[in-house]
């Protein structure tokens, strides 16, 4: 996280979560300031010791049953700097707008979706749904769907583009296993960019299952599949293992149309479950990538989490 050797670093901290909440009657409320967001649109990335946060106002209510919000953005920082930045490209700044919701029916199908406007800059919009049902022998299956749709809104993204993203998902829980499998695939004329600004790409994540430690499988034409299985050791209560494959392919760059590239992805996570360390968390993940877009990658992380209550 810090810088290279030879360039000067102060601090690495930033005042990431700093708003003013006001309740506008039982069902509505309006925050203003700086936030972390877990919108489909607009979701942090929490993956380093200091998340993204957006700069926003945002407003979140309820009608007939469904829960709708409105966002208004003006500036973000990415998981690894510690200024918030205004949106730029091509030396022009914009403001974002989103607006989005997501319902939930009786028979336990939920929705939702989102639409997103970078002024002259880019369009977004999201859309999703999934049902999760009980076997008579009390296992459990999963269906979840992901749609993303992107095009330029103007001079400022610098070229035509359009692109799409479809990701379906089962997953099946059977006591302490669950397994998933997962098909993704990107449309359009280019690969499938999430990012607001153009530069800042680590701010923002995509709420899809093949989006993985390191790579996302967004590129051009790209498809791609998951298979993963996540388990909870009975016999070690707090002990939660998980691994996943996710093979890419078909993909379109500037020297050939059938490139690929994997992720195998291995996780240990450990929570305390009672005593004086109650509340922390430990995980170790190991990623190995190969691609043939850039150089293959091992990546190794440790993190600890420690939440408590302060009063």
């Amino acid at each position: 996280m810090l810088k290279a050797d030879g360039d000067d670093t102060e601090s690495y901290a930033k005042l990431g979560q700093a708003f003013i909440k006001l309740k506008l009657g039982d069902v509505t409320e309006l925050r203003a300031g700086r936030m972390v967001l877990t919108t489909p649109l607009l979701y942090d990335d929490d993956s380093r010791s200091t998340p993204s946060s957006t700069q926003a106002i945002k407003l979140d209510t309820q009608v007939g049953g469904a829960d709708l919000y409105a966002i208004y953005s003006d500036r973000a920082v990415n998981m690894a700097e510690t200024d918030f930045d205004k949106y730029e490209a091509n030396g022009e700044e914009y403001d974002l707008y989103v607006l989005g919701g997501s319902y939930s029916f009786t028979n336990g199908l939920s929705v939702q979706a989102a639409h997103g406007i970078a002024d002259d800059y880019l369009r977004q919009t999201y859309l999703n749904a999934s049902y999760p049902f009980e076997l008579n022998n009390g296992d459990n299956i999963l269906v979840d769907a992901h749609y993303y749709y992107g095009t330029d809104d103007g001079d400022l993204y610098g070229r035509d583009y359009q692109s799409s993203l479809f990701n379906l998902a089962g997953r099946y829980t059977t006591g302490d296993l669950t397994m998933t499998l997962s098909y993704q695939n990107i449309g359009g004329d280019d690969g499938y960019d999430y990012s607001w600004d153009g530069f800042n790409n680590d701010n923002n994540i995509l709420m899809v299952w093949n989006s993985v430690q390191y790579l996302d499988f967004n590129s051009a034409d790209e498809q791609s599949l998951q298979v993963r299985a996540d388990y909870n050791v009975a016999s070690v209560p707090g002990l939660s293992l998980m691994a996943r494959h996710t093979e890419g392919w078909d993909i379109d760059t500037s020297t050939q149309s059938d490139a690929k590239e994997s992720e195998t992805d291995l996780e240990a996570r450990y929570t305390v479950q009672g005593g004086t360390l109650e509340g922390l968390s430990l995980r170790a993940r190991i990623a190995h990538i190969e691609s043939e877009q850039f150089d293959n990658v091992d990546e190794v992380r440790l993190i600890a989490n420690y939440g408590f209550n302060a009063f």
